[in-house]
């Protein structure tokens, strides 16, 4: 899996893309996959785990949360979903850098957080404007 995502971002790298402009996000699993992968490329400056669990399935991110450092973290959940509600508040009191949490109603998971709220999406677009700073022409940020 993280294999996958570093090729996603030597594409997008090929395309043209600012790596200093490129934020991971993942979703349940990919939630914890994406903080893995940024913890091993520094040059990421910022992660959005939507539905993240302190342990997936073996891939844990309580350690992660903490390598990650003063790089900023959105955590994305939404009330019902228990385990990822705990887990995002156990998150943002280990995080050592901006780390911000959105809860929404519900007990959706991964993606479906972003599906069951018009805002949602919205505002994780809106959180990583201001850190990404994209060019203006093209960018996937302004449709």
């Amino acid at each position: 899996a993280l294999a996958d995502i570093d090729a996603a971002r030597k594409e997008l790298l090929k395309q043209g893309a600012n790596p200093k402009d490129m934020a991971v996000i993942g979703a349940s699993i990919g939630a914890n996959l994406a903080l893995h992968y940024a913890n091993e490329r520094t040059e990421i400056p910022a992660v959005v785990m939507i539905s993240p669990g302190i342990d997936y399935k073996g891939v844990g991110a309580a350690e992660e949360i903490v390598t990650f450092g003063n790089r900023p973290c959105l955590l994305v959940t939404s009330e019902g979903d228990a385990y990822s509600a705990s887990s995002c508040t156990t998150f943002k009191k280990a995080a050592s850098g901006l780390c911000e949490l959105r809860e929404y109603p519900g007990s959706f998971h991964g993606t479906n957080v972003l599906d069951s709220s018009q805002a949602a999406l919205k505002e994780v677009l809106l959180w990583l404007a201001p850190i990404l700073k994209p060019s203006q022409q093209g960018s996937p940020a302004q449709g």
